[in-house]
């Protein structure tokens, strides 16, 4: 969406358009573009190189179609954010999102529920060809994007709060940001995990 530029985890496409890169490099495609697109390929960057907006007709359409999308709605809201005044349990699961001790609304802050910025959350491997910081996800529409992190570590969400992946993988860290455990109880863990379901909320 290009309310939440830049582009995939390794941040490195400020435009739509730089799918270009996705169709030619990773999927095998011929592209959209005639000749040479503008994204650099190791290490892979479109970032820093002209843009690939306005090369080709087509391209552009896609891109335009690509940033008309909005974020979606859960179909089914777990409990609280709904048309008409707030509940008071949609009150109480946003407030603990925003306590300054859990620290959710730091890197992702609503509306947007992302600081667009990169940040080392310890996830990363040493043979990975990006990282160690990823740009910060968006939170809208989480009821539908599982599993989390870069690598898909965390199959619900109750595993990205907690460190509780069945996986036995060493990370993300225990006692890390994304770790409430020691801090909240277990119900409020669950009415957490209410309010990231529901995102995003009628601003």
């Amino acid at each position: 969406m290009i309310e939440t530029y830049p582009l995939r985890w390794s941040g490195e496409w400020d435009e739509s358009a730089d799918s270009e890169f996705a169709n030619r490099k990773e999927n095998f495609g011929s592209g959209l573009i005639e000749g040479e697109m503008n994204c650099y390929l190791s290490p892979s960057d479109c970032v820093n190189h002209l843009p690939n907006r306005g090369c080709s007709y087509d391209l552009d359409c896609l891109a335009l179609f690509m940033d008309s999308l909005s974020a979606p709605r859960c179909p089914e809201p777990v409990e609280g954010p709904s048309p008409g005044p707030p509940s008071e349990a949609a009150l109480r699961d946003q407030a603990i999102f925003n306590r300054t001790d859990i620290g959710c609304a730091t890197c992702h802050p609503a509306p947007l529920y992302t600081d667009q910025q990169p940040h080392d959350m310890g996830t990363a491997t040493p043979d990975e060809r990006i990282g160690p910081e990823f740009d910060t996800p968006t939170l809208r529409g989480l009821y539908d994007s599982a599993p989390y992190f870069h690598d898909g570590s965390a199959a619900t969400l109750y595993e990205a709060v907690t460190h509780s992946a069945g996986s036995g993988q060493a990370y993300p860290s225990p006692g890390n940001e994304h770790d409430v455990s020691g801090l909240l109880s277990e119900a409020e863990i669950q009415d957490l995990i209410a309010f990231l379901l529901a995102l995003p909320i009628a601003e």
